[in-house]
């Protein structure tokens, strides 16, 4: 039996061959139970349409846990759905952090916002 399942939700928010495919293919990871086909835009759209999208996934599957991963407007927007529904939060990637103030016009200035959501911060190494 297993302890946990996982599921997979692919926001869409990278989706050429070099920012998404080539993980999949080279990693050998398995296709995403959901993918949210959310395309580019402004921060303020991705992160809208995201939200939007991945409600819908925490509503469906009422998950325990969600796991989100990196430092993209995903990030944000997912950890905010869960935080709302009261779900427990882990974030991967936590120990990859620069915290640059000169790059608060990219997304990473969304990682200012998220560590009030996170329940667990796990760090990755390679």
């Amino acid at each position: 039996m297993d302890v946990f399942e996982p599921i997979l939700v692919h926001t869409g928010q990278h989706y050429d061959d070099f920012m998404s495919e080539i993980f999949f293919r080279d990693l050998n990871l398995p296709r995403p139970h959901y993918e949210l086909n959310m395309g580019s835009g402004s921060h303020a759209y991705q992160t809208a349409q995201i939200i939007m999208g991945f409600e819908e996934v925490l509503l469906q599957e009422r998950p325990d846990w969600v796991l989100v991963v990196g430092d993209v407007n995903s990030t944000l927007a997912c950890a905010m759905d869960a935080a709302k529904l009261q779900i427990p939060i882990g974030y991967i990637e936590a120990g990859l952090r620069s915290w640059e103030r000169g790059y608060l016009f990219t997304e990473l200035f969304g990682l200012d916002q998220c560590p009030v959501f996170f329940r667990v911060f796990l760090v990755d190494f390679y």
